[in-house]
């Protein structure tokens, strides 16, 4: 299977992840339905997928590129694509958990994506033929750093996913929590700074008096009687005002 056509696969496959039904609230049903086989078929696909990708970089990785073998592996990658598509497909359109692997297999459908789009790209300029008149450290190639960003996707799905509904829903909350907090925090940050700005301008305007203070008495001190004589005049100008 070329690469051009494996690519227009993954995104297919991408697409009916994204676009499946859209969750709705989880019924009773739907929250005490056990999906433990659908959950190791799932870490099973993903960990096989991991092999495979590593196994594509491989066949890329020698001087001479063998075609049939680039292929095959490139088919295999994509197939067990497909198989982690069906995974979240085959559970119930509703609740938590569908939305969550949902998100986590499109994520690694579109780092797949921009993987193959490095193998090409390879195919085209190799790494090594651009260093080979060079005597400086060979860069890294750009497919090996594509092909640690997709490991990286299925090693946070095969750690991170949630193998039922009541998992999922706890992890939901947890990150909307996380969430609320953030934004408790920020918002008790401008506080603060709402507090610190008036005790500032509380202390100019004290500073303001002193200085009126000043030019009053020719540069000395007024007693507290004549301090409110002098408030009380600027009021009534600032209301008449």
């Amino acid at each position: 299977m070329p690469v051009v056509q494996a690519q227009a696969f993954v995104r297919k496959h991408a697409l009916q992840a994204a676009q499946c039904k859209a969750p709705s609230a989880p019924t009773r049903a739907t929250y005490l339905q056990t999906n433990d086989g659908l959950y190791q078929s799932l870490i099973a696909v993903l960990k096989h997928l991991r092999q495979e990708v590593t196994a594509l970089s491989l066949a890329f990785s020698g001087k001479s590129i063998t075609v049939d073998a680039a292929f095959a592996q490139l088919t295999k990658v994509t197939d067990h694509l497909g198989r982690l598509v069906a995974c979240v497909i085959a559970l119930p359109a509703e609740g938590c958990l569908i939305q969550e692997w949902r998100q986590d297999v499109t994520e690694i459908a579109d780092r797949v994506d921009k993987y193959y789009k490095a193998l090409v790209a390879h195919c085209d300029s190799p790494v090594d033929q651009q260093a080979s008149s060079s005597t400086s450290t060979p860069p890294t190639a750009p497919y090996l750093v594509q092909t640690s960003s997709v490991w990286a996707a299925i090693d946070k799905m095969i750690r991170f996913a949630s193998k039922d509904e009541p998992s999922a829903i706890k992890k939901s909350w947890k990150q909307d929590q996380e969430l609320i907090n953030d934004a408790m925090g920020e918002f008790k940050d401008l506080l603060e700074e709402d507090e610190g700005v008036g005790e500032e301008e509380g202390l100019n305007e004290d500073n303001e008096w002193a200085e009126l203070e000043k030019e009053l008495n020719g540069g000395g001190d007024l007693s507290e009687g004549e301090m409110q004589r002098v408030r009380k005049v600027s009021e009534s100008l600032i209301s008449d005002g």
